[in-house]
């Protein structure tokens, strides 16, 4: 039997309401706070999510701009992840106890940003191929802003030009299943994605939650000093660090684990075999496998 999490509605700040998901809540269980990847939504996730609430809290926010939160960027510009680690921070200014912060790609840098700035609320780190660009990567990034050319870029005017709308939620799940980046996840995946990335609109169907034009801004507006959040894990000692690489196509390469390493020598950084930056999709009960083993250390 699945099990569905419960919506709540949080209010930030600057006065924005953001998706928060909660699956059933146990007393003497770990918590654990997942982040999503770019593009994606919390519940994109209920295909690892789900099988880990039977034995841990699992709470889960739609960051701004995503999901059922979508509303939330409306009128804005996106100028650094700053704000995604902020509302992250606003979550756990509520935790009742200390919660492990665990997250894919983006959400694995958004919540290493919030736990060094939180750390008194942090249990621990599980951090899959987080998104921590090497100093070689982040310069190219530095060059593309200053001289203008960051919208210019492939990637950029790839994201860009991505098809936002589809006559029906089933419609855009045929045609996604047919897409290069969608075409090995496992169909409880891809629909998971479909189902709570995409809003209903009136006579038109469906339209893609996270717009390509908050995709792009959010790939623009990458961390380009992630160094001094892996170094200031040394200042938070009782945080647990635990990272899990891709073996190829890795958005956290060996230099940035180094960092990590040098940091907090204490730090445990697994690379799953065989595995992409898309590990939960495609190497789910892997990836399941060592989030539970983490989580069973707790106290």
């Amino acid at each position: 039997m699945q099990i569905a999490p419960e919506a709540e509605l949080i209010t930030v700040p600057d006065g924005r309401a953001l998706q928060l998901w909660r699956w059933p809540y146990e007393t003497d269980r770990p918590t654990l706070h997942w982040t999503h990847a770019t593009s994606f939504s919390a519940r994109t996730y209920a295909p690892l999510l789900e099988p880990l609430s039977r034995h841990c809290n699992v709470i889960a926010l739609d960051l701004r701009g995503h999901g059922g939160s979508a509303a939330a960027a409306h009128g804005l510009h996106l100028r650094s992840w700053q704000t995604y680690y902020a509302d992250l921070c606003h979550v756990l200014a509520d935790v009742q106890e200390p919660v492990w912060l665990g997250g894919h790609s983006l959400g694995g840098m958004v919540s290493l940003a919030a736990a060094v700035r939180h750390p008194k609320r942090v249990r621990g780190l599980l951090l899959l191929d987080p998104t921590i660009l090497d100093r070689r990567r982040a310069w190219r990034v530095r060059l593309l802003r200053l001289t203008g050319a960051m919208r210019r870029s492939r990637y950029i005017r790839t994201t860009l030009g991505r098809r936002q709308r589809f006559p029906s939620r089933e419609v855009a799940l045929q045609m996604l299943s047919r897409q290069s980046g969608f075409k090995r996840w496992p169909a409880p995946w891809l629909k998971a994605y479909v189902n709570s990335g995409f809003n209903a609109v009136e006579k038109t169907g469906v339209t893609l939650a996270c717009s390509p034009a908050w995709e792009a801004q959010t790939y623009a507006a990458v961390e380009l000093q992630p160094y001094r959040y892996l170094r200031a894990l040394a200042q938070a000692p009782d945080v647990e660090v635990h990272a899990l690489a891709a073996a190829r196509a890795s958005t956290f390469l060996p230099a940035a684990r180094r960092v990590l390493l040098d940091a907090r020598p204490d730090a445990r950084i697994d690379v799953l075999p065989g595995s992409n930056h898309y590990l939960p999709m495609l190497d789910t009960p892997e990836v399941a496998s060592w989030l539970l083993s983490r989580l069973g250390n707790a106290d």
